[in-house]
């Protein structure tokens, strides 16, 4: 039978190489309407990979398993790239980002989840390196965001699945009135990492033409 998006079962992908962090997957964030770019980010080119590519290449470096998350009108230009098995369309849950992290929990509702977006392209390696060590050392959290000054840095952040399970819930019953990332880890238990003055580069968001072409 062949697998279409969403129907592989969570043991065939989250088989993980990395003992490290058998309980994590990775969550390239390329949903987006992308209105201000005015085309489709994950599928702009930057040194002969796509953006959504360049973002997995993230997530081979750590060894971790990983699947896309995206809309149900690029499903089928990523399936001209990408293996049907990793692409996720989101379902009509939530908005924003939220919207494509609960679509991928509902899916994998054990794993927690390293999100990152698909235009954080100056995101170093260290940077993730210290998330998920972060996410070792103390899991007593349910959320691991960067922040600078009062904001955090929800597009390159790690949720847990147990607190996604009752976001969903919450979700669902009609009792979350804000669906945005930042009051979610503003009154979650999230375990922040502050922001260096010389790293704030890399949580640059290209979102305009003007900022990459």
């Amino acid at each position: 039978m062949e697998l279409q998006s969403g129907d592989i079962t969570a043991s065939v992908i989250i088989i993980s190489m990395n003992k490290l962090y058998p309980d994590i997957m990775g969550v390239a964030l390329c949903g987006g309407q992308s209105t201000r770019m005015g085309r489709d980010k994950g599928m702009l080119s930057d040194a002969g990979k796509t953006w959504a590519e360049k973002t997995l290449d993230q997530f081979k470096f750590f060894k971790l398993p990983y699947v896309l998350s995206i809309n149900h009108l690029q499903l089928n230009e990523y399936r001209k790239i990408f293996d049907s098995t990793l692409l996720f369309p989101d379902e009509d849950i939530a908005v924003g980002p939220l919207r494509g992290i609960l679509s991928i929990h509902k899916k994998f509702p054990e794993n927690d989840l390293l999100v990152i977006a698909c235009d954080l392209l100056n995101m170093k390696k260290d940077l993730i390196a210290e998330l998920l060590s972060v996410y070792s050392q103390q899991p007593e959290y349910d959320f691991i965001s960067y922040q600078s000054e009062d904001s955090f840095e929800p597009l390159i952040s790690i949720y847990k699945s147990k607190a996604l399970r009752e976001i969903l819930s919450s979700v669902l019953k009609g009792q979350i009135e804000r669906f945005d990332l930042q009051t979610i880890l503003h009154k979650g238990k999230t375990c922040s990492i502050a922001v260096k003055e010389e790293d704030k580069i890399h949580f640059k968001n290209f979102n305009y033409n003007k900022n990459f072409f």
